[in-house]
């Protein structure tokens, strides 16, 4: 599956509201261009659970493929922020991380 459409899919669980969902989300697709600020994740977004919010930052790869420097530096100083910040292949594991926020 391409990356594109890994993040397509990533967007639209967060974001359309469902049956049964225990949380309310937000995110959308860091477009990278000649201003924007290199290495920053692919999707970033809100997840409000159990009266808490999460800030989201998820570089989004194709099973196989790897961060790079600039990118894997800037997950490491959101993370020292408290921010969610991960390398992900897929929707599961997007599904994986928003089930152990606490």
């Amino acid at each position: 599956m391409l990356e594109r459409d890994i993040v397509k899919k990533i967007i639209k669980y967060i974001t359309e509201p469902r049956m049964g969902k225990t949380w309310k989300g937000y995110a959308w697709k860091n477009h990278g261009n000649l201003y924007s600020v290199k290495g920053l994740p692919d999707v970033m977004g809100v997840i409000r659970k159990d009266h808490k919010s999460f800030f989201l930052c998820l570089e989004v790869k194709q099973p196989g493929n790897k961060p790079t420097e600039i990118q894997k530096a800037l997950l490491r100083r959101f993370n020292e922020l408290g921010v969610v910040a991960e390398v992900v292949t897929s929707l599961d594991e997007v599904v994986k991380i928003i089930e152990e926020l606490k």
